[in-house]
């Protein structure tokens, strides 16, 4: 496995967030998505220029950041995911927070780093007093079932709009938020 390093992010990783996003979206939804999103909402220097506004006003839920490979100091070097997450905004269901991102550029997956990503925001909320979990997915996304692989349960399907238009959408969720977080965070371990 790959040497990875989980932090929170930086102004200064403002580029680097805006390359994975533009290319994880890119590559997960050219048939879901209208092309004109991709190609001129997701523009790298609008997004570097959004994720600089985003970075400069978080402060209590900041974005979780995944590094790789290392320098000659072993410093990691490359951002190649990262997750937001808060409370959750799906009133209608019972689960108190929510993996609002997780995005991993597509050169970075299978290796590990998404998986790690979800233990740290995990380990995260639960620190926060928070005991349960939910995450939105467009359903034709195939990464969704990434979340099933981690023990998600499909626990409802709804329209999300976007983009002018409305995609159908499935909810994935941990009602022990600690089993996520395994094995950062053992399950019977005291806050």
């Amino acid at each position: 496995m790959r040497f990875i390093h989980i932090r929170p992010a930086k102004l200064e990783d403002a580029a680097a967030l805006a390359r994975v996003e533009v290319d994880a979206w890119r590559d997960v939804y050219p048939d879901v998505l209208p092309a004109s999103y991709l190609t001129k909402t997701l523009e790298p220097l609008l997004c570097e220029t959004r994720w600089e506004r985003r970075l400069r006003r978080e402060q209590a839920w900041p974005t979780l950041v995944a590094l790789t490979g290392q320098n000659q100091g072993g410093t990691p070097q490359r951002v190649v995911a990262y997750a937001t997450c808060g409370p959750s905004r799906l009133s209608n269901l019972p689960f108190a927070a929510e993996l609002f991102e997780l995005y991993v550029h597509p050169d970075a997956q299978g290796q590990g780093i998404g998986k790690r990503l979800c233990a740290a925001i995990a380990e995260r909320i639960y620190r926060k007093g928070y005991e349960s979990i939910c995450v939105e997915v467009l359903e034709r996304n195939a990464n969704r079932f990434f979340y099933e692989r981690l023990g998600g349960r499909l626990v409802a399907r709804r329209d999300h709009p976007f983009a002018g238009k409305i995609l159908p959408a499935c909810v994935y969720a941990w009602a022990d938020i600690r089993t996520l977080a395994r094995p950062r965070v053992k399950k019977h371990a005291d806050r």
